[in-house]
């Protein structure tokens, strides 16, 4: 029996030399972001940005790897089920980490809370409210609940599903504002062609859309979603002005990893999102693309921070009244 337990000590130092000879190791090859949506959007701008700092610190390739689809849940699970071992990461957001793990925890075949660790937060990118200028004569909050009430049913809002983040957000602004609008479920987030052409009325979108369709005469701003209003949209109110806090949800963006990744690798991958940070040319392209940066000081800020939003978001959702299968 002392055999025994000798060998089994010395396969576990062992184990254990090889998992501090790894860490101290990494990394040695390139590093993938798995990104939940299609290239162009504000997730895969967070992670191209802050991608492109890790680079700088860690001296190896990231590269952004786009899997949209299926609520995000293909690209959460790519990542959990991959090797854990720092290479494959997944740069999560608002919607699909918070409010798809909130909402649809059946649908994953991961158990998300153990196999799933958030590494850190990295920029929030505000979002804005916005109406087609295409034949609908709203540009205002005001008219825009004039306008509902004396339709029900006419104004169409789009989401990407149901029980998703805007249809939740969408549920609840109808029984505050006391409306009856239209869900039109968008599983690809691909909306700026209906709105731009009138097809849908009323519609959530990240600040970096916004801003070039608000300019060309495209769209008009009702509703932004930070705690103040935006510099480029002094005249429009904010959520909690309106008496909806409870709405004042950006589009943020934090890097995920398997929880089986060594704490070691962790902890490196955590310092190069610091350091990241701190680059000039990484500040200059999340304030350019009016982001706002922000860093978790240590990992367990960034997972508190996490089941802070998924605990917001299950909230909201049984305050929205919305079933899902």
């Amino acid at each position: 029996m002392r055999g025994l337990a000798a060998s089994l000590a010395s396969i576990g130092l062992i184990a254990l030399g090889a998992v501090s000879a790894s860490a101290q190791e990494f990394p040695n090859k390139p590093i993938r972001i798995v990104v939940p949506f299609a290239a162009g959007g504000a997730t895969d701008t967070t992670a191209r940005i802050i991608g492109e700092g890790m680079q700088k610190v860690l001296g190896q390739p990231v590269i952004v790897d786009n899997k949209p689809g299926g609520l995000g849940i293909i690209a959460v699970e790519e990542m959990a089920k991959s090797n854990p071992d720092g290479y494959t990461l997944m740069m999560g957001s608002g919607m699909v980490n918070g409010a798809v793990v909130a909402v649809h925890p059946t649908k994953f075949s991961i158990n998300y809370d153990r196999d799933v660790t958030a590494v850190g937060r990295v920029a929030d990118v505000p979002a804005v409210y916005v109406a087609t200028a295409k034949n609908f004569n709203v540009s205002n909050f005001a008219e825009l609940i004039k306008f509902a009430k004396e339709n029900p049913g006419k104004v169409r809002y789009c989401s990407t599903g149901v029980g998703t983040a805007l249809h939740i957000e969408m549920s609840i602004f109808e029984q505050k504002q006391g409306v009856k609008l239209t869900h039109v479920p968008y599983p690809t987030g691909q909306t700026a062609p209906d709105l731009i052409n009138g097809d849908l009325h009323f519609c959530s979108l990240n600040i970096i859309q916004a801003r070039p369709m608000t300019k060309a005469g495209q769209i008009r701003p009702i509703i932004v979603t930070t705690e103040k209003r935006l510099p480029d949209f002094p005249d429009t109110p904010t959520m909690a002005e309106l008496g909806m806090p409870e709405l004042n949800a950006n589009y943020w963006g934090a890097l995920f990893a398997p929880a089986a990744t060594p704490p070691a690798v962790l902890a490196k991958i955590h310092e190069a999102i610091l350091k990241a940070h701190a680059i000039p040319e990484v500040k200059e392209k999340f304030l350019s693309n009016q982001m706002i940066p922000y860093m978790s000081p240590t990992m367990d800020d960034a997972k508190k921070w996490n089941a802070g939003e998924v605990e917001r978001w299950r909230i909201n959702f049984k305050n929205s009244g919305i079933t899902v299968n």
